[in-house]
């Protein structure tokens, strides 16, 4: 899958579970962090969308330490926007 079919899956995927948890949708670009962005977005949001996107990619995310959330950084400081999240699934698809 190349990159703008994966970033229109990540855009569905946070609709989804956004609409799922009762909020309504909001527009969502290259430069929206939804952790930062989104009402009620918190990091169990982006574990859950993580999982979504790993059934529609057909890729496991996984690390020696567990389960991927590829809404963070790689360190878990930072909350990343939806082109570092295409990026790092890209990565992680490969």
């Amino acid at each position: 899958m190349d990159r703008n079919s994966i970033e229109r899956e990540l855009m569905e995927a946070i609709r989804e579970v956004q609409e799922l948890s009762g909020h309504a949708p909001v527009p969502i670009d290259q430069n929206t962090c939804p952790i930062n962005d989104l009402a009620h977005f918190d990091s169990l949001s982006g574990v859950e969308t993580t999982f979504l996107m790993s059934v529609k990619l057909k890729c496991e995310f996984k690390s020696p330490k567990g389960e991927i959330n590829v809404f963070v950084s790689k360190d878990a400081r930072r909350a990343l926007t939806v082109g570092e999240i295409v990026d790092r699934l890209v990565e992680l698809c490969k």
